[in-house]
């Protein structure tokens, strides 16, 4: 849609589609660049898309306002595997609602504040941020104890 709001977002595979504001809050719509996908059990390419569903998705605010992404995820039919696949969304983990950048700067403003602070500055439950702080802090383990390559 716009060339320029794409390259703010500045994430792959996918443009902005159009845009609304409801009460202070940036929606935008997504629309992905490719319409294919890799099957993840045989490899074959699949362009037969069973369903869409829209999901939102909380992104980094922009000129401090809540950002959401109006993600389709499709869901592909192999013909080979005879099985379905819903898409993977390389910005968002799986089953997730936050991209992973919104999940890298909650940890980041909690390491410096508090939990209740950037729940209230987020308009984001504490449950929320508190799993999004634990969750980056598990991975950020897991990444520095994983043996180093030789």
């Amino acid at each position: 849609m716009d060339f320029y709001l794409d390259s703010l977002l500045h994430l792959p595979y996918v443009t902005v589609d159009g845009y609304k504001e409801v009460d202070g809050t940036v929606v935008l719509k997504l629309r992905y660049l490719n319409e294919t996908i890799c099957c993840p059990g045989c490899g074959a390419s699949l362009d037969e898309i069973h369903q869409v569903e829209y999901i939102l998705i909380r992104d980094l605010p922009v000129f401090g306002k809540p950002i959401y992404l109006q993600v389709p995820r499709r869901q592909f039919h192999c013909q080979e595997c005879q099985r379905f696949w819903t898409e993977r969304l390389s910005f968002v983990d799986w089953q997730h609602h936050y991209t992973q950048r919104y999940e890298q700067a909650i940890y980041e403003q909690v390491k410096q504040s508090s939990i209740e602070v950037v729940s209230r500055v987020e308009w984001a439950s504490a449950s929320s941020v508190r799993a999004i702080f634990k969750g980056q802090a598990v991975a950020r383990v897991k990444k520095s104890s994983a043996c180093p390559d030789v």
